[in-house]
């Protein structure tokens, strides 16, 4: 700032990273208990557990997938827990259309598949206000359709990337797809324990109607009988 300049305001972005000599040469490693301090104009880098001397030092970037590593490091890892697929998905209606997203597949919570993701179908479906959300098979089965294309399109690099040399940046990306894999073939899965759960509710529902129906037709049987 000139002479006789005013400064500018001060600013702070939360969240924003830094470089940090000597300390970004440490590799990451999942779990790792670590604790950054930072004041007095200094940044101290502890960890939890005691190290031996010659003993490696890792440092822990957070539960990251892949894909996030791959931007932000460079690298990426096998069999990495908090792997995502991330898209939007599309859902067609008779007249009206929804694009669903961003979503993100995996990550390790747990569920594979976010409840908003399933929801979306159900909106497009509503005929009416206050009607009860219903996902049909035919949305299962369109959901379905879209990972299966996705994983399609994955296989095709299968062979190559089981071949790549570790640590190359060949198997970093071998390792992305790999985890794409891996969390895309958990989302069918799970679509299709899904999908069974719900064509068994569809047939107790049929039979109910059936025996209800049975049971009207027989009343009106024993009613003309009667009169006759």
């Amino acid at each position: 700032v000139g002479e006789g300049a005013e400064a500018p305001p001060a600013t702070h972005a939360a969240g924003l990273g830094c470089m940090l000599p000597l300390y970004d040469l440490l590799d990451h490693r999942p779990g790792e208990q670590i604790r950054w301090e930072a004041g007095g104009g200094s940044v101290r880098f502890r960890c939890a557990e005691a190290v031996s001397g010659g003993q490696e030092l890792f440092n822990n970037y957070g539960s990251q997938s892949n894909g996030e590593l791959l931007y932000a490091h460079g690298f990426a890892m096998a069999e990495n827990v908090h792997d995502t697929v991330d898209g939007f998905y599309r859902v067609h209606d008779t007249d009206d259309s929804l694009l669903v997203g961003p979503f993100s597949l995996g990550g390790g919570s747990g569920r594979v598949i976010p409840l908003e993701l399933l929801v979306g179908p159900q909106v497009v479906a509503l005929e009416a206000a206050g009607e009860q959300l219903a996902l049909s098979l035919d949305d299962l089965e369109g959901l379905g359709d879209v990972f299966q294309s996705r994983l399609d399109s994955l296989l095709e690099t299968q062979a190559d990337d089981a071949a790549a040399a570790e640590g190359t940046r060949e198997s970093f990306c071998a390792h992305y797809r790999d985890g794409q894999r891996r969390v895309l073939r958990a989302a069918l899965a799970e679509l299709a324990e899904m999908f069974a759960a719900a064509a068994g509710g569809e047939e107790s529902e049929d039979e109910s109607e059936e025996s209800a129906e049975s049971g009207a037709s027989s009343d009106d049987g024993a009613g003309r009988s009667s009169v006759s």
